[in-house]
């Protein structure tokens, strides 16, 4: 057994493992489970190891997160953003997508800090 992160909504059978708090695992939920599972999990990216995370980081920011979370800040419109500039977390979220998790604010910051950075 090993312990990962689940990144996305995730029904983990209960023929792999029963979970305490039921079957369904939340986003950045830790869970234990069989080492060939959750590489199976990491594989289709539903999940990372957690000794994979810093300290600290509540869900690694992979490259292909990044992208997308990018992506979908450069198509946002000008109502899209706070009264400080930042975008809205839901405006990002219902343009990422399908089936990815929200987009947390430290992503979005790690993101457009990147942004800002390279103009």
């Amino acid at each position: 057994m090993a312990e990962f992160v689940i990144r996305t909504t995730t029904i983990i059978p209960k023929e792999v493992v029963v979970l305490p708090e039921g079957q369904i695992a939340a986003p950045n939920t830790r869970v234990d489970l069989p080492e060939a599972y959750g590489d199976h999990l990491v594989a289709e990216k539903l999940a990372v190891r957690a000794e994979d995370i810093d300290p600290g980081e509540s869900e690694p920011l992979d490259e292909e997160r990044k992208a997308a979370i990018r992506e979908a800040i450069e198509a946002l419109e000008d109502g899209d953003f706070t009264s400080n500039g930042k975008p809205k977390t839901d405006a990002i979220d219902v343009l990422m997508p399908e089936g990815s998790a929200r987009v947390t604010a430290k992503e979005r910051d790690a993101v457009w800090t990147a942004m800002q950075d390279q103009e």
